[in-house]
């Protein structure tokens, strides 16, 4: 070995040593030495790359068909190879060597064989590496919404000193509540850095090859309310031996943390948004008809999830008040009616919109006040108990709408009054009106308008019919 280790690797050099001695007690030529290696699959790596270096301790240069041994004299060949891919994967190198010789007549009478092989078994290290790093596809903005991607990639490389077969991977995706997702795309083989792989026809991957995967998940609503993604690939693969190897990905991060195996984590930041919109109607009546006394008004509150993660505790804080602002109690309601996407009660799912309902009949005192307004205050949590809340809009955004205008009655007030004033004589019974006679007045003064009238003061002039009082 000439790197200075104990193990043998590749690119190491292996010196063989043969001597040869003549053990005889005749000179011997046409000394034929043949050396044989051979790997562990029993393959000939080489044969016969014989040097001669000395004879009888003396450095020699003379041909080797040349060389005449006299009784006790020794030559020593070497034989040297460099450790190869090859070699490794077979896992051990053999050497055998054998000689013959003539004797000084001309005919083959000394021959010799070593008597066991010399093997060296080859350090055989398989191992890979499998990183997996994520990609977020956005969507022109720098958050990944409902239906956009991520694309993983994943590169697995041979870092060992031998071939690697049977390769395969199994990737495992969860959310960071550690439930289960679906991949949209399984790993697909995408290219070896290898121009000469037999990837993936044939899975095996030479030392030092990396080959290169791609997955896609899709984001899910359940992804973004667990706040995002984690994913973990698992690389298996067999050693010459037959041995099993098996890898984890990690995510590529090299830093203080890092264990090695890290999942590749993407993360999804949430967005809760709500959205309340309070509208009404006079049960029986158009639009443009002016509200009454005993009419009944139909509240409609749509609360709709705006944001980008479902929405847990929803309720409504419905108050309506007077023109005066003094509060009124609700006829009926609220009440949950249903949502357009089937959310249960105090759920929302993302663009959702949960319908609500009250009622509430016009009484003197919202007349008085020239109508009713009213807001809803909906309040709700995301999974990860981020509170949100919206103030109710009236729903018009014309001019003026601060997107939270509260839901305006207004009942036209007429103030009216009608006064009515009769007379009963008591003329004596004469049928004449003389004087002393008794005129009784009686006035009688009606509110005929539809608010209630204070302080009524009635004036009340009487005069002859000349005119004077």
């Amino acid at each position: 070995q000439k790197d200075g280790n104990t193990t043998l690797d590749i690119g190491d050099e292996i010196e063989y040593t043969i001597t040869v001695t003549n053990t005889g007690n005749v000179t011997l030529d046409e000394i034929s030495l043949t050396d044989t290696l051979t790997d562990g699959s029993n393959n000939p790596v080489l044969t016969n790359d014989l040097s001669l270096v000395s004879v009888n301790g003396t450095l020699t240069a003379i041909d080797p068909t040349t060389l005449v041994l006299s009784p006790d004299d020794v030559a020593i060949y070497t034989l040297a190879h460099i450790v190869d891919e090859s070699d490794m994967n077979s896992g051990q190198l053999s050497n055998m060597a054998s000689v013959t010789a003539n004797c000084p007549d001309g005919t083959q009478c000394a021959n010799d064989e070593t008597d066991t092989a010399v093997v060296d078994n080859l350090n055989q290290a398989p191992a890979m590496e499998l990183v997996k790093t994520a990609t977020p596809n956005f969507g022109g903005d720098s958050t990944l919404d409902l239906g956009e991607t991520i694309t993983y990639t994943l590169e697995l490389k041979n870092t060992g000193n031998v071939d690697l077969t049977d390769v395969t991977i199994e990737d495992v995706i969860k959310d960071l509540n550690d439930q289960p997702l679906e991949l949209t795309t399984e790993p697909t083989y995408k290219f070896s850095d290898n121009i000469n792989t037999t990837f993936p026809g044939v899975r095996t991957i030479t030392v030092g090859e990396t080959v290169t995967y791609e997955a896609v998940f899709e984001v899910n609503q359940q992804a973004i309310d667990a706040g995002g993604v984690k994913n973990t690939a698992t690389a298996t693969a067999k050693s010459p031996k037959d041995v099993t190897i098996i890898d984890i990905s990690d995510d590529g991060d090299t830093g203080p943390t890092d264990t090695g195996d890290d999942p590749t984590i993407t993360t999804i930041g949430a967005d809760p948004g709500i959205e309340v919109i309070k509208t009404y109607k006079i049960s029986g009546k158009e639009m443009n008809e002016n509200p009454e006394l005993g009419d009944l008004i139909i509240y409609d509150i749509t609360v709709e999830n705006i944001g980008n993660i479902s929405l847990e505790n929803v309720s409504i804080t419905d108050t309506p008040k007077d023109l005066f602002n003094q509060t009124l109690d609700l006829t009926s309601g609220p009440f949950f009616s249903g949502s357009t996407m089937n959310s249960s009660e105090g759920k929302l799912k993302v663009g959702d919109k949960a319908i609500y309902k009250a009622y509430l009949v016009i009484n003197q005192a919202m007349v008085d006040a020239g109508g009713i307004s009213n807001s809803v205050i909906a309040t709700g949590n995301d999974p990860n108990g981020n509170p949100v809340s919206d103030t109710s809009d009236d729903g018009d955004t014309g001019a003026g709408d601060t997107g939270d205008d509260p839901t305006v009655t207004e009942i036209d007030e007429n103030a009216m009054l009608e006064v009515v004033k009769t007379a009963i004589i008591d003329d004596g019974g004469d049928d004449s009106i003389d004087n002393g006679d008794t005129i009784d007045y009686t006035i009688l003064v009606t509110n005929t308008g539809n608010v209630t009238l204070s302080i009524v003061d009635v004036t009340d002039e009487l005069s002859d019919i000349n005119g004077q009082i």
